[in-house]
C-alpha cells in the first residue's frame, strides 16, 4: 500500500494523467450534444465511432492504474473494477439500441425543423 507521506509512483502518474485525459476528450462532443449540436445528430458514424474511441481509451486508462499504489478503500476499488469492467464489454460493441437512439434522435430532429 502507498504511503500519503511518500510521492506516487510514476507509473501511478502517468496512469493517472492518461486517465485524466481520457476523461477530458468527452467533454467536447457532451458539450455539444447538451447544446443540441446539428453536427452531432447528423454525424452519426463519425460520433458512434468517436465514443467507441473514448471508450476504449478509458478502458486502457483505468486498466493502467495499479490501486495498491492508491490509498483507497476496498468500495472504492470495487466501484473501478465495475466501471473498468463495464468499458471493456463496451470497448468496440455497437450496441442495437445506439442505433435506434440515433433514429429517434434524428426523426425528433427533422420534426423540429419540419423536414420530413
Amino acid at each position: 500500500m502507498w504511503d500519503m507521506n511518500q510521492a506516487l509512483p510514476n507509473d501511478t502518474v502517468r496512469a493517472l494523467a492518461s486517465l485524466k485525459e481520457a476523461l477530458d476528450s468527452p467533454k467536447e462532443l457532451l458539450r455539444l450534444g447538451s447544446e443540441g449540436s446539428n453536427c452531432l445528430a447528423l454525424e452519426k458514424e463519425q460520433n458512434l465511432n468517436q465514443f467507441h474511441r473514448m471508450t476504449a481509451r478509458l478502458e486502457k486508462a483505468l486498466n493502467e492504474i495499479s490501486h495498491e499504489d492508491l490509498d483507497i478503500s476496498d468500495e472504492v476499488k470495487e466501484q473501478v473494477e465495475l466501471v473498468h469492467s463495464q468499458f471493456k464489454r463496451g470497448k468496440g460493441r455497437i450496441d442495437t439500441q445506439d442505433a435506434l437512439l440515433y433514429v429517434n434522435l434524428h426523426s425528433l430532429y427533422n420534426n423540429s425543423k419540419g423536414i420530413g
